[in-house]
C-alpha cells in the first residue's frame, strides 16, 4: 500500500507539472494540472496514514466504541 501511494505521489506531481500550463477549454481560468492534483495529494495523505499505522503497529485495529455511531442505516 505505501508502495501504490508513494507511485502516485511522485508520478502525480510529474503528471501535475506536465499539464499545469494546459487550460481546460470550458474552464479557461483553470488548468489541467490543477485537475490532476488531487492525486498526488491524496497519495501524500494516505502514505501518511500508512506510516502511522506501521510505527503504533495498529495494521487492522477495531475503533474504538466512542467513535461509532449508535444510529442504524435501515
Amino acid at each position: 500500500m505505501l508502495a501504490t501511494n508513494l507511485f502516485m505521489l511522485v508520478w502525480g506531481i510529474k503528471l501535475v507539472q506536465a499539464t499545469w500550463n494546459q487550460s481546460i477549454p470550458d474552464f479557461p481560468i483553470f488548468s489541467v494540472g490543477l485537475s490532476y492534483l488531487p492525486i498526488p495529494v491524496g497519495g501524500a495523505l494516505t502514505a501518511l496514514l500508512v506510516i502511522e499505522r506501521f510505527m503504533t503497529q495498529k495494521f487492522f485495529a477495531e475503533p474504538e466504541a466512542e467513535t461509532v455511531s449508535g444510529l442504524t442505516t435501515e
